[in-house]
């Protein structure tokens, strides 16, 4: 018998001054996204070097808008320009 669960599969990708880009992280994840897993995430991020993040760019995530400023106060945060328009003409993503 086969079980099927959905599972998100986060990837996290930090750029720097120079323009390099770096994989700060692969995270699944298979329940239901609040600011504590949020906060546990980027907990990990931030014990793995990231100090002061200036902007990031996410879906609107469950708990994550809260997380981000509970760690990262100074960041600004940006709905990524793809899902901000799917969410404008089409609503809620359905994925």
């Amino acid at each position: 018998m086969v079980v099927l669960k959905k599972t998100a599969l986060y990837v996290i990708i930090s750029l720097d001054f120079e323009g390099r880009k770096d994989l700060a992280g692969l995270y699944l994840y298979d329940g239901s996204e609040c600011k504590a897993y949020w906060l546990q995430t980027l907990n990990q991020l931030i014990e793995r070097g990231i100090k002061c993040p200036l902007l990031i760019v996410s879906d609107d995530f469950a708990g994550l808008k809260n997380a981000i400023s509970t760690l990262f106060p100074d960041a600004l945060h940006q709905l990524c320009l793809i899902h901000m328009q799917r969410n404008v003409t089409n609503g809620p993503s359905r994925c």
